[in-house]
């Protein structure tokens, strides 16, 4: 019992740094450990995953970051559309896109100009606000399907996690109809 103590002390104490100095370069010096070279018996073997466990677990990671940023960025859409819709329903004014996807504003006859310039310049300021987070998504998930795809055909049976995000984006997208 006191050996094993003894033993369990020693290699305790010895392979812990105290200070910046390892305990047991202390007692052997002339061993090799003092000069930073490790001895067989003390090294350990970690072994590496193959490449392909790699490429599988970094699609994962970014398929998660893709996700994590698309649940960011969804709701602040959400919130850009929501106040554009809300702005053009009080105000009384209209908004028409042409073909060529211009953005023209039809203000009431009645309401001041200073009124009607800021009203104009907000329905502005929200709709660049949505199409840039629009492309934003947009991008996001197109990367994702990439990612998607390489991950269906290392594994067939992967299921998508992007569906409902594309879904929430289209439904976005047929709100903002003008």
């Amino acid at each position: 019992m006191i050996i094993l103590y003894s033993f369990a002390y020693f290699f305790f104490y010895t392979s812990f740094p105290v200070g910046g100095v390892n305990l047991l370069s202390l007692l052997v010096p002339s061993s090799g450990l003092a000069t930073g070279e490790q001895s067989k018996f003390f090294s350990y073997y970690i072994p590496k995953p193959y490449l392909f466990v790699n490429k599988s677990l970094k699609s994962n990671l970014d398929i998660l970051n893709i996700i994590t940023d698309l649940n960011s960025l969804l709701p602040q859409l959400a919130d850009f559309i929501n106040q554009f819709n809300n702005v053009v329903n009080q105000s009384g004014i209209n908004v028409i896109t042409d073909i060529t996807g211009n953005m023209s504003i039809d203000v009431p006859r009645d309401m001041p100009d200073s009124v009607a310039k800021n009203i104009t310049n907000r329905i502005g300021i929200i709709d660049r606000l949505i199409t840039t987070r629009g492309q934003e998504i947009n991008e996001l998930l197109q990367k994702g399907l990439n990612v998607e795809n390489k991950l269906k055909m290392e594994n067939p049976e992967y299921v998508s996690q992007l569906s409902e995000k594309i879904a929430e984006f289209r439904r976005l997208n047929a709100l903002y109809r003008h």
